[in-house]
């Protein structure tokens, strides 16, 4: 049975917490895993941008990725 769920959190950190703005983002997908597992929520699919740190991350999460529409087709424009 697929069960989608749309998730919000609200989460508080600061660079220095993680050695700079550019880890912000891989830090907070992955303290928004743990609370959603920490509740018994299996997360198999996510869609996000197309951040390398974040995509060698699910894949070593054996999450599959799929990627926001408007980061692709911004990703993607220059060259068409």
């Amino acid at each position: 049975m697929f069960q989608c769920i749309y998730a919000l959190f609200l989460i508080h950190q600061q660079s220095n917490e993680v050695g700079g703005s550019y880890h912000m983002e891989k830090e907070g997908l992955k303290r928004c895993l743990d609370h959603l597992e920490s509740n018994n929520l299996a997360v198999e699919y996510i869609v996000t941008d197309r951040h390398p740190q974040i995509q060698k991350f699910l894949r070593e999460c054996n999450i599959e990725q799929f990627y926001d529409v408007w980061h692709f087709e911004k990703g993607i424009y220059p060259y068409v």
